[in-house]
């Protein structure tokens, strides 16, 4: 397949106001113009002159030596391989530079940052940061040029560090580095920030543990799941993946970890609010850029959005039975679901109180009547694991959950198996009866983050 030529590829927008931050932001988008072949649009956005006195050729008088300075600095870019466009426009930068790469479908912005902080910016965000939150295109702040050039001559690799929250916006993030990673090798490594009180209630671990540490257990899962999802994205399983549990805020302990692997590069997803919820709501990505002391690429979920998604590897099942027929009749489908060589693990919740014959036991902590109940039920478990998975190449388990509610039991195990589907029968209930009792199956799918494969029953 031929290789679109550069002219008609979507080009790289780069902004400069002639300063000497924003001539190390040219620096680094001619180096990648070159090295990914595209077009490079050099944009300076010269303010309005408010006086409507001013004739049209006063105006052009004006800009005359703007223009002057825009073509010494395409010039010079020039000089480094890359084709450049001029571009010179009246009106505030940001908008400017989001409407330039909206109209020529841009592959990348590239902006210089900002050092200072005052009450306005923060309010009304820099330029950079402005451009970020709207622009369609990944933006590329840049507070250095020299890891990048070093790069991109090949004289080591980018190291890049990858904020990641386990959200779609997070996954865009990812996904943009596995594209970078065409213009030269990176290293590349993803940190998740974590919340202990929030992940102990997920996995449903009661531990004594500081408060300010991941239990073992918890820590190992979460990194499970990092680099399960990392892997997928990315394609490959060389990146370096990082959990750490903190009670600051999110944007500093991941700063934290990005100095930790002497990142050249941060990379964050972006939600891109606008109006009132970006003034008020926290925004991470907003938090780093103006504080980390690297270069930060936010990535709006737009800009890999249109790409067809990976499909996943199924390799953990969970499936859950209640013992009724369509609960058990989902046992079948959770064994066409799994892969071979994967794992299905099927589990039935109790009463941490149950009993045999429907009752509970009214003393507090495990006792011998419960043991027994346990038991039975692990007993019955193991008697539908069906034998045709095991001859398939799939290797199966049993276990029972003590939870107080079925639906949480249900999602704490899935969070803890690390499952990457839940599949479950559901009883088909309607009207006033499931008003009245619910839906195990509804509450599954509301509160996990899991997929849920719901088996629903046959019509009599």
């Amino acid at each position: 397949m031929k290789r679109k030529p550069a002219k008609t590829r979507p080009g790289i927008v780069c902004g400069t106001d002639f300063t000497d931050n924003a001539r190390q932001a040219g620096n680094v988008a001619a180096a990648l113009a070159v090295m990914l072949d595209r077009r490079l649009h050099l944009v300076h956005a010269a303010p309005h002159h408010r006086d409507r006195r001013l004739s049209p050729q006063t105006r052009r008088a004006l800009l005359k030596p703007v223009r002057a300075d825009l073509r010494l600095e395409a010039t010079r870019l020039r000089r480094r391989g890359a084709t450049v466009v001029e571009e010179l426009y009246t009106g505030n930068a940001d908008e400017v530079l989001v409407r330039r790469a909206r109209e020529c479908g841009a592959h990348i912005v590239v902006v210089s940052s900002l050092g200072t902080s005052t009450t306005k910016r923060r309010l009304l965000g820099s330029v950079a940061e402005r451009t970020a939150e709207s622009s369609p295109a990944t933006t590329l702040v840049v507070r250095s040029a020299a890891p990048f050039e070093t790069w991109l001559r090949g004289e080591r690799p980018l190291r890049v560090f990858v904020a990641f929250d386990f959200t779609v916006t997070a996954e865009a993030a990812v996904a943009w580095v596995r594209d970078l990673r065409m213009a030269g090798p990176c290293d590349v490594t993803v940190g998740y920030a974590n919340w202990p009180p929030d992940e102990l209630e997920r996995f449903g671990i009661r531990s004594r543990a500081p408060a300010f540490e991941n239990p073992p257990v918890v820590q190992q899962a979460l990194e499970r799941d990092l680099r399960d999802k990392v892997a997928l994205i990315l394609g490959t399983e060389d990146a370096q993946v990082r959990v750490r549990a903190g009670w600051e805020r999110a944007d500093s302990t991941l700063i934290g970890m990005a100095k930790a692997a002497q990142a050249d590069l941060i990379v964050t997803g972006t939600h891109q609010g606008r109006g009132l919820s970006r003034l008020w709501n926290l925004s991470r990505s907003r938090d780093l850029l103006s504080q980390a002391p690297v270069s930060v690429a936010c990535v709006p979920v737009a800009a890999t959005a249109r790409r067809v998604p990976k499909l996943p590897v199924l390799r953990r099942v969970l499936v859950t039975t209640d013992f009724s027929t369509h609960g058990n009749c989902a046992i079948a489908y959770a064994c066409a679901v799994a892969q071979r060589g994967g794992l299905l693990r099927l589990v039935h919740v109790v009463h941490p109180r149950a009993v045999a014959g429907g009752e509970f036991e009214t003393q507090l902590g495990s006792t011998a009547k419960h043991a027994r109940f346990v038991q039975e039920v692990g007993r019955r478990l193991q008697s539908l694991l069906p034998s045709e998975a095991q001859a398939s190449g799939i290797t199966v388990e049993a276990g029972v959950v003590e939870c107080e509610d079925t639906a949480k039991g249900i999602c704490q195990e899935a969070e803890r198996y690390g499952a990457d589907v839940i599949v479950m029968g559901s009883q088909g209930l309607s009207g006033v009866e499931r008003a009245v009792l619910g839906s195990v199956a509804e509450a599954v799918m509301t509160n996990s983050r899991r997929p849920v494969f719901v088996v629903r029953p046959p019509k009599e």
